[in-house]
């Protein structure tokens, strides 16, 4: 028996101090808790293969038994240690892989500074980092969804417009096409003036240059009437003399007498004649006169009327440069409305695309369960975002996803880094 006892005495010893020196080796790791486990069984069946070396039979009834205690006492913190451990990791990580985000983690083994409290640690900020993830993929895509409605709204007023303009632009160029047209038979006209304005003018010259001629004729025609009065008078008084002498001559003179009278009448008449001819010519000369001074008068008068037909000709010409431009701004500027209608279709088609990614975004994240609040929310949100209304509290189509705690991102995305909370102290070998 005293074998018996210095070897339990060995055990109780030198297992303690084996379990602290594998607690130095092996400091916060499973394996320190399996080499003590295993410790514990060598000294036992140490204890027990000795015991049963020496005892009899009879004595072993209680030594098996007790040996089987402690066996099952060990295995029983064995498996809850490490096996109901690995359990519990599994079912979470079975229920993240199937979209359970809800899932959690004891408090005791998050606390624990081995391995499994590593792992459950890093699959707890996986979770939350997986959590703050979704919730930003929902509320962009709940974002993207109010955004597309919006832009396709946009986009159809848009084009509405873009019709209602190339409408107005197409009268704009109607009636700058007529305003060009009547320009254009403004400008013609006004060169057909010109022409007439030209040809009076020329008229008016020669005209004046006849006036001249005729006034220059009458002038001599009173010069010869005169001549011709002038020989009136002495055909009057040579009949006189005839007369005078046919007096004295009696009865033989009688017939030349008559004759004298005869050429008096006649000189007379000739006399009366070229008066009423002498004041025609002097009125007639005055006419022209008149006439003369009217056209030279006239004559720049309708000069200035030929300068003022250029200057509208060549306003009229100016204006049709002018509205020739704007035909061929407004030509470019309707190429530009369908330009822009065309636009705005291939903007509602990239919008009515952009709500299609959006939602085939929402179905990929609705495969992860967690926060029914939030899912509420995010059904809301997608609500107001089709029907184009806010909520009364707030707007969560555009409202940022709230930030988890410890929480890493990066400018181009999520930086899934696991937290090293409470793991400043484990040691990997």
């Amino acid at each position: 028996m005293e074998h018996l006892y210095i070897i339990i005495g060995l055990v109780v010893v030198l297992v303690p101090i084996s379990i602290g020196i594998f607690k130095l080796i092996f400091k916060n790791s499973i394996v320190f808790t399996i080499s003590a486990i295993a410790l514990i069984f060598i000294g036992l069946t140490a204890i027990a293969g000795y015991s049963i070396s020496i005892i009899d039979m009879i004595n072993l009834s209680w030594i098996i038994p007790l040996f089987v205690a402690a066996l099952w006492v060990g295995l029983s913190y064995f498996k809850r240690i490490i096996g109901n451990s690995l359990k519990i990791i599994a079912e979470s990580q079975e229920a993240i892989s199937k979209g359970n985000l809800e899932t959690e983690i004891p408090k005791e083994l998050l606390e624990r500074k081995d391995e499994f409290g590593y792992i459950a640690r890093s699959t707890n900020d996986t979770v939350i980092k997986l959590k703050e993830v979704i919730e930003n993929i929902v509320f962009s895509s709940n974002s993207i969804l109010s955004a597309s409605h919006q832009l396709s709204k946009s986009s159809e007023e848009l084009s509405q417009g873009a019709n209602e303009q190339a409408s107005n632009a197409e009268q704009v160029g109607s009636l700058v096409e007529e305003m060009s047209a009547n320009i254009q038979q403004n400008t013609e006209n006004a060169k057909h003036a010109e022409k007439i304005s030209l040809t009076v003018a020329k008229e008016v010259k020669n005209l004046s240059a006849v006036s001249d001629e005729s006034l220059d004729a009458i002038k001599k025609i009173a010069e010869k009437i005169n001549i011709i009065n002038d020989i009136a008078f002495q055909t009057n008084i040579l009949a006189l003399n005839a007369a005078v002498e046919a007096a004295r001559a009696g009865e033989s003179g009688r017939g030349f007498a008559v004759v004298a009278a005869e050429v008096r009448k006649l000189a007379e008449r000739s006399k009366a004649a070229a008066d009423e001819i002498i004041l025609l010519s002097e009125k007639s000369v005055n006419v022209t006169e008149e006439a003369s001074k009217q056209m030279q008068i006239l004559q720049p008068e309708i000069e200035k009327t030929i300068q003022l037909v250029n200057e509208i000709a060549a306003a009229n010409i100016e204006q049709s440069a002018g509205m020739e431009q704007i035909n061929n701004a407004t030509q470019q500027l309707n190429q530009v409305i369908q330009q822009n209608a065309a636009s705005s279709e291939e903007l509602a088609s990239s919008a009515e695309e952009l709500t299609g990614q959006a939602e085939q975004l929402k179905e990929v994240a609705s495969y992860f369960l967690f926060n029914k609040d939030f899912a509420s929310v995010s059904t809301k949100a997608q609500n107001n975002s089709k029907t184009g209304k806010k909520s009364s509290e707030e707007d969560y189509s555009l409202k940022p996803a709230p930030k988890a705690k410890q929480n890493n991102t990066s400018k181009l995305g999520y930086d899934i880094k696991l937290s090293k909370t409470n793991d400043s102290d484990y040691e990997s070998f």
